[in-house]
């Protein structure tokens, strides 16, 4: 469908992006909903966006992986001569990968010392 495309069709790269957006706004609005939310009215409401917006980035996987099967990939451009070497894409690949496991050993961090904190605080209520 794409016979000698030089680079991703707009399609795929825009619906690369808005899955990008999406997942970063999930994420906020998750922190936000559990970190912040003292409402069960509210928290209840922002559960269902939160959920709302997983599965437009769910449609949105579907939608690139049906386009990605019917479009070939771009050839890729010799070594050296691109606008990122393979060392770059290597980096920046590592620093995402790296991030991510960051984030979630903190949120993991985070949930833990609330879980200790709220024993804690029964204990000393039943004592």
């Amino acid at each position: 469908m794409n016979e000698g495309a030089s680079a991703w069709p707009l399609s795929l790269r825009l619906i690369h992006w808005a899955s990008a957006a999406l997942v970063l706004g999930a994420l906020g609005l998750g922190v936000y909903m559990v970190q912040l939310t003292q409402d069960p009215a509210e928290r209840f409401e922002l559960t269902q966006t939160h959920k709302s917006i997983g599965f437009a980035v769910l449609a949105l996987a579907l939608a690139r992986l049906c386009l990605r099967i019917v479009m070939r990939a771009p050839a890729p451009e010799p070594r050296g001569t691109g606008s990122a070497d393979g060392r770059q894409v290597g980096a920046c690949r590592a620093l995402c990968v790296a991030f991510g496991n960051a984030f979630v050993g903190l949120a993991d961090g985070i949930d833990h010392a609330r879980a200790c904190a709220d024993l804690r605080f029964r204990a000393i209520q039943a004592a």
